[in-house]
């Protein structure tokens, strides 16, 4: 189940126990979603099929069989070591009774093979009836809890692919900027006129790569290191009238652009902000 930003959900139902390319959860691009893996605590696989018995020739004798359809097989111990299997086998030529394995046959958890007992061992089985074995193999999807103290870290690994599936290319935009002094003829009520020094910022030159379009203009404005606009400056050509040029130093500019598919980028991030001492 896979939660996006908006709050819409989409279900991705039968995932194989392996990680299948053709089922996941498609991330938009500038977005995000949440998640959610709904496994059970245990996964149980049944399956069954017959023991050869016909190249057991000397029946007083012991005879290893490898099982092709034993789970091991599938799920190697080595990869799998904590796979349970139980077996059971049934005598098919006697009604279907179930043979018990104590002093019969003997099952090799590793490598899946069956051990027949011959009769000089004291197993009962024949070379003459047919055997089916079933199996009822058990996967454990999660560990036990462990102890984690506060001081150490945890880690958790997900599996990603980072390709364009996307019909075109989606690259940012290039957010571009420049600061224009302008001076304005200012007359107070007693008719005095004075002139004043004011900036004005203009983004006209940014763009879209990817033949898309700008949508927000935002800037940001420090005043020696004082927040004077944070993003909230808006409009591809701004003043911003709350700086006092007068009495203004060390000022930093920087402008943040986002385009037609949410793809944010920061003057501060390529080329670095606009400084004036």
């Amino acid at each position: 189940m896979a939660n996006g930003a908006s709050g819409n959900l989409d279900y991705h139902r039968g995932y194989p126990a392996a990680y299948n390319f053709k089922k996941r959860v498609v991330v938009p691009a500038a977005g995000s979603k949440e998640i959610c893996l709904n496994f059970t605590e245990q996964i149980i696989i049944e399956s069954n099929e017959s023991v050869d018995v016909l190249c057991w020739a000397n029946n007083s004798e012991n005879y290893t069989y490898p099982l092709p359809n034993h789970p091991r097989v599938a799920y190697p111990y080595a990869l799998y070591p904590d796979m349970d299997c139980d077996e059971t086998v049934y005598n098919v030529t006697d009604g279907g009774n179930v043979t018990d394995q104590h002093g019969n046959y003997a099952l090799d958890e590793i490598t899946g093979n069956i051990t027949l007992i011959g009769t000089a061992f004291g197993g009962s089985m024949t070379n003459t009836s047919s055997y089916n074995i079933t199996y009822m193999t058990r996967f454990d999807t999660f560990v036990s809890p462990l102890r984690v103290r506060k001081n150490e870290p945890i880690t958790i690994k997900v599996t990603t692919s980072l390709i364009n599936i996307f019909k075109r290319t989606f690259m940012p935009p290039v957010p571009l900027a420049e600061v224009q002094f302008e001076i304005e003829r200012v007359v107070d009520s007693n008719g005095s006129v004075s002139y004043r020094d004011y900036l004005i910022l203009d983004a006209s030159d940014s763009f879209d790569p990817d033949d898309g379009s700008i949508t927000e203009y935002r800037w940001a404005v420090w005043d020696n290191s004082l927040g004077i606009y944070y993003y909230n400056l808006t409009g591809m050509k701004a003043r911003p009238v709350k700086l006092n040029l007068a009495a203004a130093h060390n000022i930093e500019i920087d402008l943040e652009v986002r385009d037609d598919t949410g793809m944010v980028s920061r003057l501060s991030q390529r080329s670095g902000n606009i400084s004036i001492p």
